[in-house]
């Protein structure tokens, strides 16, 4: 899906695009860029020493205006990996998705009924710069490098999507759901339903993140050998989701621009 219809959407509101989402994405976690991907480094409360009360998220807050989000059409054989990767985080298989689409020449994905999870990232902010790092961390030495770690503080998920294909001359196709549904029946996570259109809905009980904004946050050593938490938060504003009345984002640099973001553990 690289600098497809999703990707340019999301970037321009300030997200990050997941490669493969997974359900352990959330805010406070503590991210490394190495080798061209992100490393999931641990929880930010791994990080700092003392008993302050980590910043609160809030939770399952309905994105105001992100109600839809929809690829480009993708190529078939691109698009059912995708499927078939999204499904086995699900707990279902891929089995059959092939005969399924074999008359498909593109398909599209829609995320609907989206949803947030954020800590205002002044909050982060403060919490970081008041916090005293954990220099005894086995990856104290990557915090130390500007530009390379950051704080998550916003995600995007949603547990339903939308799926719709299209023959060799752009027509619209009738999915046939027999064979996905015994597919899925194996599974309690996720149902299937058909469109009007042709088109059919997965829906699962497991809402997976697929889109992210950070605060980028690094440790600075002085002169005396003490360490603490910096924190560059940008000039200028990007352009942002608003809830009532408050800015959630602080503009920072959108990570992989145009790309998708890989998450690794």
């Amino acid at each position: 899906m690289c600098k497809d219809a999703l990707v340019k959407s999301l970037n321009a509101k300030g997200y990050s695009v997941i490669k493969y989402p997974r359900e352990y994405i959330k805010p406070l976690l503590f991210l490394c860029k190495t080798n061209g991907s992100l490393k999931e480094l641990g929880h930010l409360g791994s990080f700092v020493l003392g008993s302050s009360p980590m910043p609160l998220v809030n939770e399952n807050t309905r994105a105001p205006d992100i109600s839809v989000e929809h690829t480009d059409k993708l190529e078939i054989g691109v698009g059912l990996t995708f499927l078939k990767d999204l499904l086995q985080l699900l707990g279902v298989g891929g089995v059959g998705l092939d005969a399924t689409f074999k008359n498909a020449k593109t398909i599209k994905f829609t995320f609907k009924d989206i949803y947030l999870d954020y800590i205002f990232p002044v909050v982060v902010g403060d919490f970081l710069v008041n916090s005293k790092p954990n220099t005894q961390s086995s990856f104290f030495g990557k915090m130390k490098e500007k530009g390379k770690t950051f704080v998550i503080n916003e995600t995007l998920k949603s547990g339903k999507m939308n799926v719709s294909t299209y023959d060799k001359n752009d027509v619209q196709l009738k999915i046939d759901l027999s064979a996905i549904k015994n597919m899925v029946s194996v599974s309690p996570n996720v149902a299937v339903s058909s469109e009007d259109n042709g088109s059919m809905n997965f829906e699962g009980n497991i809402m997976l993140p697929f889109a992210f904004k950070a605060v980028p946050t690094w440790v600075e050593v002085d002169s005396l050998g003490k360490a603490k938490f910096k924190v560059e938060f940008p000039s200028t504003p990007a352009p942002t989701i608003k809830l009532a009345a408050s800015n959630r984002s602080a503009g920072f640099e959108v990570i992989g621009q145009g790309e998708l973001v890989e998450i690794i553990q």
